[in-house]
């Protein structure tokens, strides 16, 4: 019994991973869940919590109706769902919840209020099933808030440090290829802050950059007046660069770059690409173009999915063999390349990405140049299927006391649009097939259709 996580690689290449759990029993194992404990903050009046990005917790930041929670995040690894019994100790002090459905490969915060109400230092640790599996320590302060947003209005740019003068200036094009450079020019990024206030500010600046922490000596920003804190020798090879900044602890942006070492391999105007939406049917394994402004999965057949391409078409008069890549949701992924004739068109589909309803952002590179980006957003019907009663109330709004606009019965169907906690419960906004949208329980919906 456990879990068993396994990687298939092709000439060294990583080209699939799957986990997979074997258990002596129906009894769960900690092994499970994939568990962080992070911090929100609570609004007592309209019962929402909602994750909170900073690393500073100061009581001060908070409205009169808030406060800090912390909760524990549990994502489910298995295909099925779970009820774990999750239990938790915040300086000593025994917490626990009730039974909550964790849906297969979904996730689930079981969040803490009225535990933090002073400042101070909290230990707090969770258990699942009577198994220890996450601690975190959270020091709270209570003094005059930064009002960070009411500071600061804040960016990060990417721009060309000329070593020979020693100047920065930012860089307006949309690729950064490193051929491009002269031999005393590098990319570095930077984060931009104007100062909204009639003071002079001194902002501690630090980032990260794939993991790697910087700094910077503190100086000071006139009122209304502006500057850029900007990071040389951290782009000099090609690769993919993640930054994130940080003012006095808060989070102030983020933003993620790709340096190629070297220009399109294909000449400008050999090829034409373009964007389109298709159904990939894995029954004759075909795809087709679907043009349409809305994408529900109750328009597919069972065999049916919806599929994302980018077609090229070689206006050369020579064979082109381009390098098709595509990044969902900030995964990069690679396509294998095909000869194109002259004249000829090429559909680069993609499957098995459009699994979960949602939004996609999507962008497609050729030769590591980006030529086409889209969003597309994926409905689909789920089922009323509330356990141990014959259907579930309609509210205009998430947690039990909105007002109630309906009943829906088992088997009605609906879209899921969203989801939303209030106190233990997570609610889903749906739409009917009348288009009457309100609130009910997630865990009324049954599997999607």
């Amino acid at each position: 019994p456990g879990i068993y996580n396994v990687t298939y690689y092709i000439n060294g290449v990583d080209v699939q991973s799957a986990s997979y759990e074997v258990t002596a029993s129906d009894e769960l194992i900690a092994g499970s869940f994939d568990c962080e404990i992070i911090m929100g903050i609570y609004n007592n009046e309209t019962e929402d919590w909602k994750e909170y990005t900073g690393s500073i917790f100061n009581l001060n930041d908070l409205d009169p109706d808030e406060s800090f929670s912390f909760a524990l995040n549990v994502q489910n690894r298995m295909s099925r769902a779970v009820i774990p019994t999750v239990t938790a100790s915040v300086n000593g002090e025994e917490l626990s919840w009730d039974n909550a459905i964790v849906e297969g490969k979904d996730n689930y915060k079981f969040f803490a209020t009225g535990q933090i109400m002073d400042a101070g230092t909290y230990d707090v640790i969770y258990y699942i099933n009577g198994i220890r599996v996450q601690s975190a320590s959270f020091d709270i302060v209570d003094e005059e808030g930064s009002g960070f947003n009411d500071l600061y209005d804040c960016r990060i740019v990417m721009g060309i440090y000329d070593s020979d003068i020693e100047d920065w200036n930012e860089y307006s094009g949309r690729s950064y290829v490193l051929s491009d450079l002269k031999p005393n020019e590098s990319f570095a990024f930077a984060l931009y802050m104007e100062n909204k206030t009639n003071k002079t500010l001194t902002p501690r600046v630090t980032a990260m950059i794939n993991g790697e922490k910087l700094t910077w000596r503190d100086m000071d920003i006139k009122p209304y007046g502006d500057l850029s804190d900007y990071a040389t020798g951290y782009m000099d090879k090609a690769g993919t660069y993640e930054v994130e900044f940080f003012i006095d602890g808060t989070k102030a942006g983020r933003a993620v770059f790709e340096i190629t070492s070297s220009a399109p391999r294909s000449v400008p105007g050999s090829f034409d690409a373009s964007f389109v939406m298709g159904i990939y049917d894995s029954r004759t394994d075909s795809w087709y173009d679907y043009s349409n402004d809305c994408f529900d999965r109750s328009d597919l057949r069972a065999n049916e999915e919806f599929s994302f391409a980018l077609k090229v078409t070689n206006t050369s008069e020579d064979e082109i063999e381009p390098s098709v890549s595509y990044v969902v949701n900030e995964k990069k992924q690679s396509l294998p390349p095909v000869k194109i004739r002259p004249g000829r068109t090429q559909i680069f589909f993609v499957t098995d990405e459009l699994t979960e309803d949602g939004l996609y952002d999507i962008w497609f590179f050729v030769n590591d140049a980006e030529v086409a980006h889209n969003t597309v957003e994926i409905q689909g019907e789920w089922m009323v299927d509330q356990k141990g009663d014959v259907g579930v109330l309609l509210y205009d709004k998430p947690g039990y006391n909105g007002n109630v606009l309906r009943s829906l019965l088992n088997g009605t169907l609906v879209v899921k649009l969203e989801t939303r906690t209030v106190g233990p419960v997570v609610w889903a906004n749906v739409r009917t097939r009348e288009g009457q949208t309100g609130w009910i329980p997630a865990a009324a919906l049954g599997k999607p259709r």
